[in-house]
């Protein structure tokens, strides 16, 4: 069964996933998500056990995933497979927590977005026993961070064609400038980054003759 909710609290899910799938128990997480176990280097002939649910994911069933070690890896976006192998054998070789977010092909060619995570459980004598995984469907989130992005950008672009200096300034001694549009460089030859990392600077441009009338204004 998959829950929707949100998938933050990842050392709580992933160690509660942990012993729930070790144990038998169902997974009771409040996220959108499913989990299975992989061999470790060292035992790499260990049981691998998955979730009934995780079709829901990606629409390939338990049976799949276990007749094909490589699906994984075919199925992940081209311009992100490199990436995950390389972050992948760098927790297997370190043994350390995997997390990483990427895409993934489903087979009906969705694009999904999933967070995954895996830690290496021990077994009593502290040697390596397998990974315990869970991946989360987060595309829902990607989408909504996408859009803010688009929304941002948009925003900037009106910014910079508005034909005036926007600027949001800090209600201290000094008006300490916070944001100022890149309009600024085009009226008045300096760059905006100048104007936020010198809290000064804007009032070393103001006139000799209207700067003490400035200063008494900002007191």
């Amino acid at each position: 069964m998959l829950l929707g909710g949100n998938p933050g609290s990842s050392t709580l899910a992933l160690r509660l996933g942990a012993a729930s799938l070790a144990c038998g128990v169902g997974l009771l997480l409040c996220i959108r998500g499913t989990g299975w176990r992989r061999a470790s280097r060292v035992h790499p002939a260990a049981n691998v056990g998955m979730r009934s649910d995780v079709a829901a994911l990606l629409g390939y069933t338990p049976a799949e995933w276990q007749s094909d070690p490589g699906l994984w890896l075919t199925r992940i976006h081209p311009d992100d497979r490199a990436r995950v192998q390389a972050e992948r054998d760098r927790a297997d070789r370190a043994g350390e927590p995997f997390d990483s977010e990427y895409r993934m092909l489903a087979r009906d060619g969705r694009e999904v977005w999933v967070r995954d995570m895996a830690l290496l459980l021990h077994d009593q004598s502290g040697g390596p026993l397998h990974w315990q995984q869970l991946k989360f469907d987060i595309t829902a989130y990607k989408q909504a961070e996408q859009q803010a992005l688009a929304v941002q950008r948009q925003c900037q672009r009106l910014l910079d064609q508005t034909p005036c200096i926007i600027y949001r300034a800090r209600l201290d001694a000094v008006s300490t400038t916070e944001y100022i549009s890149s309009r600024v460089e085009t009226m008045l030859g300096y760059p905006a980054e100048k104007f936020v990392q010198d809290p000064y600077f804007w009032l070393s441009l103001v006139h000799p003759d209207d700067r003490e009338a400035v200063r008494q204004d900002l007191a």
